[in-house]
């Protein structure tokens, strides 16, 4: 056999032994993920048929984060574009699961984010996005949401209260609450005495519906969305940016234009 044979021989060999790798690794991956839902998949099941009244569809169970060992993407089955984790770890006195989720904050922030954007597309064009967060103080980073606010009244087997419904706890006044607004085209080719009006038409309605933010941005950009999928741009010069205090205090457009 000569050299060349010998060669091509050779790299063949390697190219076989990587390609048997990576079927063998891809087996393995496939192996532990059909497993992770065989052993996990009816226990979420259990946990949010118990929890909530309506249908819970659980998805892709994945190795947790810090909220637990094994999570998973939920939605409702009558909504599925509305995702929410569900987590599951050991409780290492019982030896048995401690469940929890997300769906309060999702179903929370997807209330207040449709009523802003509706309201605001009546003076607003070329909207980008909406969003609102609740978001937990340090000392409530251990734990979601659920473990601060008192849930008992409510599950199991009972409506989820809306956000409108429970805004005024004094609970749920100790999260952080932001609301970022974004708006496509530079504020600077805007006319300004404009968009100053319709800011102060944003903080206006947030104090009358009794959102309790801790921090209002309204930003204009440059932005694209595709699915799923979303990119937004901008820089200080084309935002305005207030947080709680400022909030409370804006009544006319002179407030808006003192702060921006």
């Amino acid at each position: 056999m000569n050299e060349k044979i010998r060669n091509i021989l050779k790299k063949f060999r390697i190219i076989i032994t990587l390609l048997l790798t990576i079927a063998i690794s891809i087996s393995i991956n496939i192996g532990v993920d059909k497993w992770r839902e065989y052993k996990y998949k009816p226990l979420f099941e259990k946990y949010l048929s118990e929890r909530y009244t309506e249908e819970m569809v659980v998805s892709s169970i994945y190795k947790g984060s810090k909220w637990g060992e094994y999570e998973c993407y939920t939605y409702p089955k009558r909504n599925p574009n509305m995702y929410f984790y569900t987590f599951l770890k050991k409780d290492k006195t019982t030896n048995g699961y401690v469940f929890s989720d997300h769906y309060f904050q999702t179903l929370w922030q997807g209330e207040v984010q449709s009523e802003v954007e509706e309201y605001i597309k009546t003076f607003f064009d070329n909207i980008h996005s909406v969003n609102f967060m609740i978001m937990g103080k340090p000392q409530y980073d251990k734990d979601p949401i659920q473990y601060v606010f008192d849930f008992k009244n409510y599950i199991p087997k009972s409506k989820v209260p809306t956000y409108d419904e429970i805004k005024g706890n004094s609970d749920i006044k100790e999260y952080y609450k932001t609301l970022d607004i974004n708006i496509i085209g530079e504020l600077k080719a805007r006319d300004i005495e404009k968009e100053n009006n319709n800011v102060l038409k944003v903080v206006m309605f947030i104090k009358e519906k009794g959102y309790n933010i801790d921090h209002l941005t309204v930003s204009y950009g440059h932005g694209a969305k595709s699915g799923n999928n979303s990119s937004f741009s901008t820089d200080s010069d084309n935002m305005y940016l207030f947080d709680k205090r400022e909030i409370d205090n804006i009544k006319s457009v002179d407030d808006i234009k003192k702060l921006k």
